[in-house]
């Protein structure tokens, strides 16, 4: 009984006409949804007097739901344009303020490509025309429905009918655009033609990257954990000081947490949250090495070549428990060009305070809230000192020292102790070469690295400078026979003052009536233990050295099936040896 009902169950949902049904529905949503995007005729009031054009640009977006999309480089965004328009079109608008462009429109993106012919516009009634049909299938023959045909550089346009046709009329000299989800856009110059067809293909080239999963190498279109990838191009030109800031909003899930802020602090990595009561952080695997997230902060972000993050445990099932809170691969850069290659590169960073708090300094309102704060049990300031702290908010040429009897000062100043700590801006540099090639035998990548950071304190400001070296080599003596060398050197030196703690902290708790120093330049009793100790309290170095260096060898037993590699790595003074063998998969 229960298999007759399934075979009429799907009997009826497999009928030809049930699918022609499912398809003509689909067809009427691609409908809706093209109407929405092609039948806008937006217009709009523009009167604008030799402004830049990227000014009239922002303009139009305010006044219409289009966004416009272009090139800096190629387009003279600081052009002084006049536009007078009154309920006219944002196409006829663009036509006058840019007519050596094409206007692209695709949904309610506008880009603007530059050194095109000037686009058609709907009153243009003087161009001739012609009508195209034609067919539109995917590589196995079947036909695709609601396929965007569209004039290039208008918003004339329809989409395929349920047997994939279309029909469309087209200005002289014009080309048609086919585009789909899923598939790979064709653009085609009509000509003399009047029928065009058209076979789209499946857009897999991002399922054809490759990404690094354990020992092997996997296109992505195979995987079925979680990875996430990050190239060199998205981390080797921010201008960071270490890889931790250079990871942070890069990866999906890959919380990096940052400590006190001092420049040697080394950030903390953590994957899809806290999932342990005791926490846990990621398994760091650089070159095949079971490394720490410090070593990982301290690379230099040009030799990186790409990091894989491994997600979940179908991805780092290969680790073991080592991996219960994921994994960081990073592959460094080897030498892939035939010929030498030199490159050089530099960062110089002008750094700010961002959200700093507003502080209120008014004296007045300052001491009458403390005071307010204190009672019942006590008087911060009598009042012989609120009528001088009343006297300094009213006029700010007032000296700030109050001399009591006894000899002693109360301040009434309007100190903002967070700016007289902090530097408005401080300076970072980093500079960068590398020398890579390769040859029959040989294959070399040889880099170096300087980066140095000041601090942001006026007193006692910190210094911190790092230097990279990397040296990886490649030898093949025969076909199924290589040795490798990845030696890395990186050494830092951090000249800090002994008093820098919990700095911010401090001055944000501070009283803004105290003064820096006394009318004789001494130290107050509010910055001595402060600013005072910054400034004069001694400083102090840190220097750290870490190298590593990793030989290795690989015979292929069958030739890319089945080899072996022996590994010996020498990091820091200690070292340690292991042999692993895999299995290399075409």
């Amino acid at each position: 009984m229960n298999k007759f009902k399934w075979r009429s169950f799907l009997s009826f949902f497999l009928t030809e006409r049930n699918i022609r049904l499912v398809r003509l529905m689909s067809f009427i949503l691609f409908l809706f949804v093209f109407q929405g995007v092609y039948a806008q005729q937006t217009r709009i009031n523009l009167h604008v007097k030799q402004v830049p054009l990227k000014q009239v640009l922002k303009s139009i977006e305010s006044k219409s739901e289009y966004t416009f999309f272009y090139n800096d480089a190629e387009i003279d965004m600081n052009r002084k344009v006049t536009v007078q328009a009154n309920n006219e079109r944002i196409d006829v608008i663009l036509s006058k303020i840019l007519p050596d462009c094409k206007c692209v429109v695709e949904n309610r993106k506008i880009i603007l490509v530059p050194g095109a012919e000037k686009q058609n516009t709907p009153n243009d009634n003087t161009a001739k025309t012609k009508e195209i049909t034609g067919t539109v299938t995917d590589t196995r023959g079947e036909t695709l429905i609601g396929v965007n045909v569209t004039v290039l550089g208008t918003t004339t346009g329809v989409i395929t009918n349920i047997d994939g046709k279309y029909s469309l009329k087209v200005p002289a000299g014009k080309s048609l655009k086919f585009s789909y989800v899923g598939y790979i856009a064709q653009t085609v110059k009509v000509g003399d033609k009047s029928v065009i067809d058209i076979v789209l293909e499946e857009n897999s080239k991002a399922l054809d990257e490759v990404v690094v999963v354990g020992y092997a190498v996997q296109k992505k279109v195979n995987l079925s954990g979680s990875v996430a990838t990050v190239s060199t191009k998205a981390i080797e030109d921010r201008p960071v000081l270490n890889m931790g800031q250079a990871l942070q909003g890069a990866v999906a899930n890959l919380n990096v947490s940052v400590g006190d802020g001092e420049a040697d602090d080394s950030p903390s990595y953590n994957i899809r949250g806290t999932t342990s009561l005791n926490g846990g952080s990621p398994l760091v695997v650089i070159d095949g090495v079971v490394s720490t997230s410090d070593q990982l902060n301290r690379m230099n972000p040009v030799d990186i070549a790409n990091i894989s993050v491994l997600k979940d445990a179908a991805s780092s099932a290969i680790y073991g428990s080592r991996a219960a809170f994921g994994v960081i691969l990073v592959t460094t850069k080897d030498g892939s060009n035939e010929k030498l290659t030199v490159n050089y590169n530099n960062n110089f960073v002008l750094r700010t305070n961002t959200r700093m708090p507003e502080i209120i300094t008014d004296p007045y309102l300052v001491a009458t809230t403390r005071n307010t704060m204190a009672y019942p049990w006590y008087n911060l300031y009598n009042e012989e000192q609120l009528a001088y702290a009343k006297k300094c908010s009213e006029d700010p040429s007032t000296s700030p020292y109050f001399l009591n009897p006894d000899g002693s000062y109360t301040y009434f100043g309007r100190t903002n102790w967070v700016d007289e700590a902090y530097n408005d801006v401080g300076f970072s540099t980093i500079h960068n070469i590398d020398i890579s090639g390769k040859t029959d035998r040989i294959s070399y990548y040889f880099s170096g690295g300087y980066n140095r950071q000041n601090g942001m304190f006026k007193y006692g400001n910190d210094i911190y400078n790092r230097y990279n070296l990397r040296t990886k080599l490649q030898f093949k003596l025969t076909d199924w026979w290589s040795l490798n060398s990845n030696v890395s050197l990186t050494t830092s030196d951090y000249d800090y003052a002994n008093a820098m703690t919990n700095t911010y902290k401090q001055m944000y708790r501070k009283n803004p009536m105290d003064m820096v120093k006394n009318p004789d330049g001494t130290w107050t009793d509010a910055s001595v233990g402060t600013l005072g100790a910054l400034a004069e309290g001694g400083r102090a170095t840190d220097w750290k050295t870490n190298t590593n260096i990793n030989l290795s060898t690989k015979i292929d037993v069958i030739k890319d099936a089945f080899c072996t590699r022996n590994i010996c790595l020498f990091k820091s003074k200690t070292r340690s040896n292991w042999y692993n063998f895999a299995c290399d998969l075409p």
